[in-house]
């Protein structure tokens, strides 16, 4: 059935699919005939978005088409909305802008949905998106970076297939730190930490944590295929002077605009 000839009527709030498709194939016995629809008795709830933004319900009522070969009853799938799932895409990317310096977990509990289903919501964009290849969403303890605080939860989609791992930093030889120890100040001192870590003057957990965050994007870019390969370039790019040389360059093309 194809979505894009279909539109979605809304009356108060029960909405019904309209503008289906004249003809329907059967995906039991494969028979396609033209389509007779009928509409189930009972209606579907679902998790949506409101004409402001903010979560919502979307109520329609579902339809399906009866096989006339071998009696096979086949439920429409609503365009709006993936099989299988209680919710709509417009919810989807709602949720992926709240874990934007957030987590699953904070997410969930915010929405009032359980975090495995926020898991599943990033898998399903990861799937929906083929130009990204390897592409890694990143959470932990409310950071959109890797931690050093304890493991960072990675989910990589990777030739067409998506798996999800932990990250220890510790089996990198990078020892557990501190917010404390990873804190730094107002925008000057940040600036200047800044330049001392890419300088390469800075050893501690600050330079670590840069320095997996910095493999991690070389991961992403495709130059290695894992962090064993990226921490060592990470690493020389500081010691070389080219990350320093990098941020120079920034600086200067931010201040012609």
């Amino acid at each position: 059935m194809e979505a894009e000839h279909q539109r979605q009527h809304l009356t108060d709030d029960l909405a019904e699919v309209v503008g289906l498709p004249d003809s329907c194939r059967c995906a039991k016995c494969g028979h396609e005939e033209p389509s007779t629809y009928e509409y189930k008795n009972t209606v579907y709830v679902v998790r949506d978005l409101d004409l402001w933004g903010q979560p919502s319900w979307l109520i329609f009522q579902p339809c399906f088409h009866r096989c006339s070969r071998c009696g096979h009853r086949q439920e429409h799938l609503a365009p709006f909305k993936r099989k299988k799932v209680m919710y709509t895409y417009r919810f989807e990317e709602y949720v992926l802008r709240m874990l934007i310096g957030s987590n699953e977990e904070e997410v969930a509990a915010r929405l009032g949905i359980s975090a495995e289903t926020v898991a599943l919501i990033v898998e399903n964009q990861l799937k929906d998106d083929k130009q990204i290849d390897p592409a890694r969403v990143i959470k932990h303890v409310g950071m959109d970076e890797i931690s050093l605080l304890g493991k960072t939860k990675v989910i990589e989609l990777r030739d067409g297939r998506i798996e999800s791992l932990e990250l220890d930093p510790s089996e990198f030889g990078f020892a557990g730190a501190s917010i404390d120890q990873l804190g730094s100040g107002d925008a000057i001192t940040n600036a200047a930490l800044i330049r001392h870590i890419l300088s390469g003057k800075e050893q501690g957990p600050r330079r670590d944590i840069v320095v997996l965050n910095a493999a991690a994007a070389i991961i992403v870019a495709g130059l290695v295929n894992d962090f064993q390969q990226a921490i060592p370039l990470a690493e020389y790019s500081i010691d070389d002077g080219k990350a320093m040389n990098c941020l120079e360059t920034l600086i200067e093309v931010s201040n012609k605009g």
